[in-house]
């Protein structure tokens, strides 16, 4: 799955958001699944699903949802569900854990780069709404490279961070989660951005988080390149990890059966999330920036 022949340098290319954008940013809220009590009062109010008194809006249920807070009375009207959504009042504590692995730094546009600019706008608008941002970083193990900080302010922060940030080592995502659990963090939401290749070991890390009273959110990220590869013929193909090479003569029927067994790979990712009531994104690093934050993760009630 990770074989690849051409590769993009990210440690050459710096993240780039414009002001107009960050301004936009700061209308934003990240919605998160679970309710957390914090120990102080937060410093803003946001539209979570929880046990709040006070009454926010509506939307349309989706696999997965919480259905202790099904409108029933709604469904009784309309025989449709629907979710309430409340205010909030809590200080949120937001982690996003990075893989830093050899495939994620492959593609055009590159997958490492796209990646860090999701967690630069994501992180954006956690800090602009006083909520505690923690970057980190993994391959086999965990690096945390940004502590909880909060404020507008600190986004210059985490773009040094982010633009520092480069791949190396095999990637092992549920040892980096078991070292992220035995630092005692406090309980919040947990961005794990990735392309995904190490499923297994990413099924684990998910369900540890899970398990131990984390809300995971799984982004994968993906090359126009591996969803439709433009090869031909005799290629001699390493693997962006292991370094070993395989040699393959791509037809037409090979081009076929590399789609299925891609549609199934990243079918077997989401059916997961939804079956453990885990946040899921799929993003292509060809689809604009901008539209996929303020367009394709507000669809998928990520931010809102």
């Amino acid at each position: 799955m990770n074989m690849t022949n051409t590769s993009g340098d990210s440690s050459s290319n710096r993240i780039d958001i414009s002001a107009e954008f960050l301004r936009k940013l700061e209308l934003l809220n990240i919605i998160s699944r679970k309710v957390f009590t914090g120990k102080m009062r937060g410093e803003r109010r946001s539209k979570k699903r929880g046990a709040s008194v006070e009454f926010a809006d509506f939307r349309e249920y989706c696999w997965g949802d919480d259905f202790r807070y099904i409108d029933w009375n709604a469904f009784g009207r309309l025989d449709r569900l629907f979710l309430k959504l409340f205010v909030e009042e809590e200080d949120l504590f937001i982690y996003f854990l990075i893989d830093t692995s050899p495939s994620m730094d492959s593609g055009m546009p590159n997958k490492l780069l796209y990646a860090k600019k999701i967690v630069a706008a994501l992180g954006y608008i956690a800090l602009a709404n006083f909520d505690s941002v923690c970057i980190g970083s993994y391959n086999s193990d965990l690096r945390i490279i940004q502590h909880p900080a909060k404020g507008k302010a600190k986004i210059f922060r985490v773009m040094d961070v982010l633009n520092g940030i480069t791949s190396a080592g095999l990637t092992a995502p549920d040892r980096a989660v078991e070292s992220f659990l035995a630092q005692k963090h406090r309980h919040g939401m947990v961005f794990v951005i990735s392309d995904m290749y190490e499923l297994d070991g990413l099924k684990r890390a998910l369900t540890l988080l899970k398990f131990n009273g984390y809300d995971p959110v799984a982004l994968q990220v993906l090359s126009p390149q591996e969803i439709n590869p433009d090869l031909k013929g005799s290629l001699r193909l390493m693997d962006s990890e292991t370094k070993k090479f395989v040699e393959v003569t791509v037809s037409g029927r090979l081009m076929k059966a590399y789609r299925k067994r891609l549609d199934s790979f990243c079918g077997e990712i989401a059916g997961f999330c939804r079956k453990n009531e885990i946040g899921y994104y799929q993003g292509i690093t060809d689809v604009p920036f901008e539209d996929m934050i303020l367009r394709y993760l507000r669809k998928a009630y990520l931010v809102g």
